[in-house]
């Protein structure tokens, strides 16, 4: 899908406007030939609570009529308040520094080669922590963020252009729990009864 975008620089008089120059840009919006999508809990939206078990799915599909080699699948999964220990997986590798799982064709050998029409799920889960720890005022809101992506080195990069890598994203709520602590005191030495 092709846009043009055009931007004016001028005044305004007497309610009219009058250009003194303008810049005509043409922009290319080109769909991926792989496609990715994920669902947690076979869910796209949810909310989740402490304790929980996070189980994802991602699916990959090469939607092009020509087959691309050695596909590349990530998912960046970072939040506090997930419990990397619990991290399961069948295959792939975990970063632990940029919070990544990666899986190529050493893990999955249908990345190998994606022929046209030909896709995959990768599975694999993790636990949110039991119990967060709340030590600054602005541990609040969390929300687990889960960014899927797939790339191919066949995949061109035009020059001067974006290369088209294809992702899905998705956001979780953590859901609080209230807890309530009440204590009465008949005697209590610092307050005169």
């Amino acid at each position: 899908e092709v846009k043009n975008a055009i931007a004016y620089i001028g005044i305004l008089k007497q309610g009219e406007f009058i250009s003194y120059n303008e810049e005509r840009a043409v922009t290319n919006i080109a769909a991926s030939p792989l496609v990715i999508s994920h669902v947690v809990n076979g869910l796209s939206s949810l909310s989740v609570k402490s304790g929980d078990t996070l189980r994802f799915e991602i699916a990959y599909k090469n939607e092009s009529n020509i087959g691309y080699r050695d596909a590349i699948v990530t998912e960046k999964i970072d939040s506090p308040v997930l419990d990397y220990s619990t991290l399961r997986l069948d295959q792939g590798a975990f970063n632990s520094d940029s919070k990544t799982i990666i899986w190529k064709a050493a893990d999955l050998p249908n990345l190998r080669f994606l022929g046209p029409g030909q896709g995959g799920i990768i599975r694999f889960s993790i636990k949110v922590k039991d119990v967060l720890s709340v030590s600054i005022p602005t541990d609040k809101n969390f929300v687990i963020s889960a960014l899927a992506k797939i790339d191919s080195p066949d995949i061109p990069t035009p020059i001067k252009t974006n290369k088209i890598i294809a992702g899905n994203e998705i956001d979780m709520k953590l859901t609080s729990k209230l807890i309530i602590n009440t204590k009465g005191f008949y005697y209590d030495p610092a307050i005169p009864n």
